[in-house]
């Protein structure tokens, strides 16, 4: 483990995969939300990356908030995490895989997933000063690769269809999320004291923090907006949608409120739909002139539902308005 900057002090924070999307995000929103705020202790929070030779890769992300401090952190690698959590009081997990086309799932996806958030967890509990862990996991979790007619996904669902055949990436999310709970009921029963809030998006849009387009999400917006579907069609799809910034504020909501427990959909309560996206933004001045696509590439069942009523209750969510979702995001890029 490296890093870059001086020593911990005060409240301590640590975000893995800082640099992400989602990660820079969730950094903007501690600082604005508890860095601001005169009663609460003084940040100091640290991010992980990857590599911190890849430096094209969070360089922006220093000089938009350059207090943040940065290790290397590889989920691969045993004991990586265990200098960055050292005297931590909350830790946010973001870092894990995202590939949705890979020869060899179990090492491109599943062991990444799995043994880089048992490592995460190990370091939490050697470290024995962390009060909650915030685990990103994503809506792979709950829902099925094929949508239940009639069914409203709830936090009670898991993923049960999904294999090392059949769509891995959502099999990923589902056993790294099972082993974190299983790890934590035995971590309770060796005395251990820190709480795991587990936070499941859905499609993610809205405006980059970053000069990367390399989020699974930004890159179907793109081809939404570059022409690429035009001749293709939208891509058909049964999925929610969320803005990142309703994401990153949930997961700092979900680390300083106590009555913060359990997991949390993160989500619109209806499929998404690309060519109505592409509609809505052909309606906008500044984007009707893009070539956009008339059809879709396959069925768009929209059978699709899930209940984001915990969010809103239990966090104070308020979802954005799709449409400024869309345009933040393409005026983004």
């Amino acid at each position: 483990m490296q890093q870059q900057g001086g020593e911990s002090s005060v409240t301590k924070i640590v975000v893995t995969g800082a640099a992400s999307y989602v990660g820079s995000w969730i950094v903007h929103y501690l600082l604005s939300e508890l860095g601001g705020d005169s009663s609460r202790p003084k940040l100091d929070i640290h991010g992980s990356v990857r590599c911190l030779r890849d430096e094209h890769k969070y360089k922006l992300l220093l000089s938009h908030f350059p207090s943040l401090r940065l290790f290397e952190a590889d989920l691969a690698k045993p004991g990586s995490f265990d200098d960055a959590v050292q005297g931590a009081t909350y830790v946010i997990h973001t870092a894990s895989p995202v590939c949705f086309l890979t020869p060899n799932p179990q090492q491109d996806l599943v062991d990444p997933a799995v043994n880089g958030t048992l490592d995460l967890l190990k370091a939490v509990e050697k470290a024995g000063t962390v009060k909650r862990v915030v685990m990103t996991s994503s809506i792979a979790s709950i829902v099925n690769f094929h949508p239940w007619p009639g069914h409203v996904y709830t936090e009670d669902d898991w993923n049960s269809d999904s294999s090392l055949e059949v769509f891995p990436y959502m099999y990923s999310k589902a056993l790294a999320e099972k082993a974190a709970w299983k790890f934590m009921e035995e971590y309770k029963q060796r005395g251990g004291t820190a709480e795991l809030v587990v936070l499941h998006p859905s499609l993610v849009f809205g405006p980059t923090l970053s000069t990367r387009t390399d989020s699974s999400s930004v890159m179907q917006f793109c081809c939404n907006l570059n022409g690429a579907w035009a001749a293709t069609g939208a891509m058909a799809m049964d999925i929610g949608c969320v803005d990142v910034r309703d994401v990153a504020l949930a997961h700092v909501r979900a680390l300083v409120r106590p009555e913060a427990k359990g997991r949390y959909i993160l989500s619109s309560e209806t499929s998404h739909d690309f060519l109505k996206d592409a509609a809505l933004l052909k309606e906008q001045p500044e984007f009707k002139d893009f070539k956009y696509p008339t059809t879709h590439n396959g069925v768009q069942t929209d059978l699709w539902r899930a209940s984001n009523a915990k969010s809103r209750t239990e966090l104070g969510l308020e979802y954005r308005a799709w449409i400024d979702t869309l345009v933040d995001t393409g005026r983004s890029l």
